[in-house]
């Protein structure tokens, strides 16, 4: 079921049968084929820890083996961000902007989970690797550490990691070949003056 722009939902991170991650943000554009959120600051956000610790490295993968781990409530700050989300692709396009002065700040590649559609929005899985790509193109690899981390880990499947390898590939080809050209609409857009920074639905919690 597509949502009409304005919709508030939440873009959950799940594994182990259990919420990483619950970030909340309002549809753009919605579709079978694509579907755009836009994150503000202000949006609500639950982020997972760890005896304390930041989420991030080997201490996040420990904590999914274990099953356990608490959520903390950390709004999203400092910039505006489209996201593109496809739901059979290891990665999603974004495009950040500094939501102060409105400056282009750069084009983001995020490897996760394939998204699939839930009752609270849209769930996935953050692999802890990104490619950065600054207006200038002279993309980089962002977080290879943590990534090392998950494989290190065994928590994901054969299947899972061979999606990722195809998926850096692909990513790579189309950065070098088109440029992102197919993200330029979207350089000069702006949100309706009347939304507001999204709120997670009331059942975000539920399974």
């Amino acid at each position: 079921m597509s949502h009409p722009a304005g919709t508030h939902l939440a873009i959950r991170g799940v594994i182990s049968g259990g919420i990483w991650s619950a970030t909340a943000a309002t549809i753009v554009e919605d579709s079978p084929e694509q579907s755009i959120l836009l994150v503000v600051p202000g949006c609500e956000r639950q982020l997972a820890t760890s005896s304390g610790h930041k989420k991030d490295g080997a201490l996040r993968w420990q904590a999914v083996k274990s099953g356990s781990w608490d959520l903390v409530w950390r709004p999203w700050e400092r910039t505006r961000v489209l996201w593109f989300l496809d739901g059979e692709r290891y990665y999603s396009f974004a495009m950040f902007w500094d939501a102060a002065t409105g400056e282009f700040i750069n084009y983001y590649v995020n490897f996760q989970v394939p998204f699939t559609r839930s009752h609270a929005g849209f769930d996935t899985l953050d692999l802890d690797l990104d490619i950065i790509v600054p207006p200038t193109f002279n993309w980089h690899w962002k977080d290879e550490d943590d990534w090392e981390d998950a494989l290190d880990s065994g928590v994901f499947t054969d299947a899972q990691l061979e999606g990722v390898e195809s998926a850096k590939a692909e990513v790579v080809e189309r950065i070098e070949r088109t440029r992102l050209s197919h993200l330029d609409p979207w350089l000069d857009w702006q949100q309706p003056a009347e939304w507001v920074p999204a709120r997670l639905p009331k059942n975000w919690q539920a399974p």
